[in-house]
């Protein structure tokens, strides 16, 4: 019976030795019992150490694994290396500023900048935390932008939740590619104030339209736009049904990636995913 007090493991340790003579010269046949209990030791040791190193290991690649996890989850919330995934989930920071990273421009500014920061949106696609455009006084042809400092990628295959969320004059935004500056990108955006979804390049600051469809939509639900780049050739998708496609050379090289909206038109975006897109 164990003592109160007293561990298994000293209790164990305390038989293994009461086995063990202290006399070494008493002999079983031509072995001593010092010398076959020591070997038995010896044997029991090394198996145990075995054992231990596997678990050791098995340990060790389950913490890499765990911290590389960890990693990745730090460093998807930001730019990653150009030739995989980058994910923003605008999640990392606390509300109120700009993502780091992260800049805002404007085609055709007006007199005051939009204003964008993260705000929390419990009902967010990934929560609490999106990206929005809290307060703008444009009008007319004023395009507010923000665009990630890096990477950049020609051939792409990108994807953003986006939500209207308020405008009287237009509603609604998307997504911003091959972006050189604030007057040469390309853009996809849904509008449900026109119920259209729509594919432009906009090149020294002058729109152009590469391709509509009509498609019913309306402000305060969440859509998910698809855009896939390669070449000279655009497909762009709504909640996973492709409805544009446009074939343009106007912005061949690579370009930064980011969101826009027009006018007054005030929108929430979260879950930005971009990677390289490879040949068709």
């Amino acid at each position: 019976m164990r003592p109160e007090g007293v561990s298994r493991r000293l209790v164990g340790r305390a038989a293994f030795k009461a086995v063990e003579p202290l006399h070494p010269q008493w002999l079983v046949g031509s072995i001593p019992i010092h010398s076959r209990c020591t070997r038995r030791r010896k044997r029991f040791l090394r198996a145990k150490g075995s054992s231990m190193r596997r678990i050791g290991r098995r340990i060790g690649l389950a913490a890499a694994a765990v911290f590389g996890g960890v990693l990745a989850g730090c460093a998807s919330d930001g730019a990653g290396p150009a030739r995989g995934l980058t994910r923003w989930t605008f999640d990392g920071q606390p509300p109120g500023d700009l993502p780091r990273g992260w800049t805002t421009k404007a085609t055709h500014p007006g007199d005051k900048p939009a204003q964008w920061a993260i705000v929390r949106e419990p009902e967010a696609p990934s929560p609490p935390h999106v990206f929005a455009l809290t307060h703008t006084e444009n009008r007319g042809h004023t395009y507010n932008l923000t665009v990630a400092d890096g990477p950049t990628f020609g051939d792409l295959e990108l994807s953003v939740r986006v939500k209207a969320v308020s405008g009287q004059e237009d509603q609604g935004g998307g997504p911003v590619w091959r972006y050189q500056d604030e007057d040469n990108y390309y853009i996809c955006r849904v509008n449900p104030l026109e119920g259209n979804f729509r594919v432009y390049v906009v090149s020294a600051g002058k729109r152009r339209q590469l391709d509509t469809a009509v498609v019913p939509l309306r402000a305060g639900q969440w859509y998910e736009l698809r855009v896939r780049m390669v070449g000279e050739r655009i497909t762009c998708s709504l909640d996973g049904k492709p409805w544009l496609e446009a074939r343009d050379a106007t912005i061949p090289q690579p370009g930064r990636v980011g969101l826009w909206t027009k006018a007054d038109a005030a929108s929430v975006f979260d879950d930005l995913v971009v990677g390289p897109a490879g040949a068709p």
